[in-house]
């Protein structure tokens, strides 16, 4: 079994422009990938990060196990970043895509095409924006879980 989740999220610091913020790896802890993805041992996570964002990756401690949890927080994405993020999951060739009610002000996820089952979530709540992507049995499950518990951490 294979399991990657990739969570973006866009925060606007109140009266700044800095792209500093919750650790991504505060917002989707080693113990929440561990208590979601049943029989996944994450590795420690290790963060990464560019002009804007942040991330943090957690891959399975298992040998022969493909799991994988990468976390991305975009700081500046806002509305225009998640629409931006739907257009371009829509453009994928085969990618199915569907709005998702209750998740944040607006969500969506995505089945990308490929030998993996690999689907995300990306919601919406004012400026933030939290992408997960999972792939495994139940990627779309696992992807809107992780978003509801980074939201409620923002």
């Amino acid at each position: 079994m294979s399991v990657a989740v990739v969570l973006a999220g866009t925060l606007t610091a109140c009266g700044s422009g800095s792209d500093v913020g919750a650790s991504p790896c505060k917002l989707i802890t080693k113990a929440d990938v561990q208590k979601t993805i049943s029989g996944m041992v994450a590795k420690e996570p290790s963060e990464n990060g560019g002009k804007g964002y942040r991330g943090c990756s957690y891959g399975d401690a298992k040998p022969a196990s493909s799991y994988y949890v990468d976390i991305l927080v975009d700081w500046h994405a806002g509305r225009a970043g998640f629409n931006g993020e739907r257009k371009a999951a829509m453009a994928k060739t085969g990618s199915v895509v569907r709005a998702i009610d209750g998740v944040g002000d607006e969500a969506f996820s995505y089945v990308a095409p490929g030998g993996f089952s690999t689907g995300a979530v990306e919601a919406r709540r004012g400026s933030v924006t939290v992408r997960v992507s999972v792939t495994a049995d139940d990627p779309v499950r696992y992807s809107k879980e992780f978003v509801e518990i980074a939201l409620r951490r923002l």
